[in-house]
């Protein structure tokens, strides 16, 4: 299952999978044009796939694209709530989210909280706020539970 865009090459999102979904969607309202998200409903889970834009700099060094990343999160939250409240089944979000959430999830500890883009405290805040807020685990990194 793919998510084409307008702008081949550049931009979307695609999954491979020996079963069939029971529902796949291709729209949160946002960026469509670009294939930026895909989610899959299966019998026992939701597969939500996101190429979450990233800030860019711009001719100054300074971030740019602040406004459209904080519109895609919002968008995306929704879409997460929504199909978690539809459908009642765990989700796994996944995919290029274009944010190092956790220290950890960064090569350069120094950049973390900088204006490089993808360590912004803004996004690093609104990954964390969604995670919480729609009631899933970060399971990119060491499991903090597992002894030592």
């Amino acid at each position: 299952f793919n998510h084409c865009t307008d702008n081949k090459g550049q931009y979307g999102t695609a999954f491979f999978t020996k079963i069939r979904p029971l529902k796949v969607i291709k729209n949160i309202d946002c960026l469509e044009e670009e294939g930026r998200a895909i989610t899959a409903i299966f019998e026992h889970f939701i597969l939500v796939l996101s190429y979450s834009p990233t800030l860019g700099l711009d001719i100054l060094g300074k971030v740019s694209k602040e406004e459209r990343r904080k519109i895609y999160d919002e968008k995306m939250q929704q879409h997460l709530v929504s199909v978690k409240r539809d459908f009642g089944k765990p989700i796994i979000f996944t995919g290029d989210l274009n944010c190092c959430h956790e220290i950890d999830d960064v090569w350069d500890r120094e950049m973390i909280n900088t204006e490089f883009p993808s360590c912004t405290q803004q996004e690093r805040s609104r990954l964390r706020d969604m995670i919480k807020k729609v009631g899933l685990t970060d399971n990119s990194g060491p499991n903090k539970n597992d002894e030592k």
